[in-house]
């Protein structure tokens, strides 16, 4: 069900950044902007345009209005698909190069249209490195790693090598097929699964991200899935490297009783897993990312969320205590 406008603009100004001051400028500007019959001006631009379909996604609009906006390198793909030298996906049954785009958890979390596209499609795919043994394993497609800035140059040569009838966006799947069901899709690598042994039922733990943080202490106990720990957090860390080494995260996720984590890539590692995963949402401010219109959870509003079964969302810490506690 789409929403209006003016819904869209009141999650913006809910989830500015800079807390009650920075909600009010950003409120202020708009107001003055409609007192002066110049609303639609005000947005009427490819920042606010994303701003408003990440409010229409918080809020389970799914129509995906002004996506092509996220970020340059789609606006590309989107406006400028001469630069590709073959055609935009239609649907039709082709031979097609899907390129990732954005963080490795979107790109994990977009691959769940991958099944569909295969039902019609000769796939091979461009993403982020440490994705290329999973996403081939997993989906039985040809992948190539992304090298950042030289996405143009590498499409183009494997479009001249192999022939491709035409590309389409990882991040745009959605869009054009609609929402996945849910179901898991990846698989952890048979060969690592003996060594994840000893954490065999264990809950993992991961506290901070790009969208947001809490302090270990508030956070519950279990075993440690956060890549970048401080040097005075004191917990139970695994033999892996939890930044670089992902087939080994992926391994050890897929043994695990249970995931507690905020919106991190833990969170669609272990949802597309079909582990039990329970993500707390963390306070606005408290990550690094300009945009704090979390829509890839919905705020936590319903609890589920259409690209994992198995994930429950929290809107805050008490919330989740709460649940605990029944």
């Amino acid at each position: 069900m789409g929403i209006s406008t003016l819904e869209a603009l009141k999650t913006v100004v809910d989830y500015s950044t800079g807390g009650a001051a920075g909600k009010d400028l950003v409120k202020r500007r708009l107001e003055k902007a409609w007192r002066q019959g110049r609303l639609r001006e005000e947005v009427d631009n490819p920042e606010w345009k994303f701003r408003l379909c990440c409010a229409r996604l918080m809020n389970g609009d799914f129509s995906w209005d002004s996506w092509e906006h996220r970020h340059p390198w789609a606006q590309m793909l989107w406006f400028n698909p001469g630069e590709i030298g073959i055609p935009k996906w239609d649907g039709k049954p082709c031979k097609l190069l899907v390129l990732g785009e954005q963080g490795l958890g979107d790109e994990v979390m977009f691959a769940s249209r991958i099944p569909e596209v295969l039902k019609t499609c000769e796939v091979e795919m461009i993403v982020e490195p440490r994705l290329v043994g999973v996403f081939e394993r997993s989906f039985g497609v040809k992948c190539h790693p992304r090298d950042m800035g030289k996405e143009l140059s590498t499409a183009k040569r494997l479009i001249e090598e192999k022939g491709f009838d035409a590309y389409f966006g990882l991040g745009d799947l959605p869009r054009l097929l609609g929402m996945p069901d849910g179901s898991p899709y990846l698989k952890p690598a048979p060969e690592r699964l003996s060594e994840m042994a000893p954490y065999k039922g264990l809950t993992g733990i991961s506290w901070r991200g790009r969208n947001g943080s809490y302090p270990l202490k508030d956070f519950p106990q279990g075993l440690s899935l956060q890549y970048a720990q401080n040097w005075d957090e004191e917990v139970e860390t695994p033999h892996i490297d939890l930044k670089d080494d992902i087939e080994g995260v992926i391994a050890l996720i897929s043994v695990l009783s249970k995931v507690v984590t905020v919106s991190t890539s833990v969170a669609h590692f272990a949802g597309a897993l079909g582990v039990e995963t329970e993500v707390i949402l963390a306070p606005i401010g408290s990550g690094s990312v300009e945009n704090q219109i979390n829509w890839r959870w919905q705020d936590g509003r319903n609890k589920k969320v259409p690209w994992y079964r198995s994930v429950t969302v929290y809107r805050n810490l008490n919330e989740w205590r709460a649940h605990r506690l029944r």
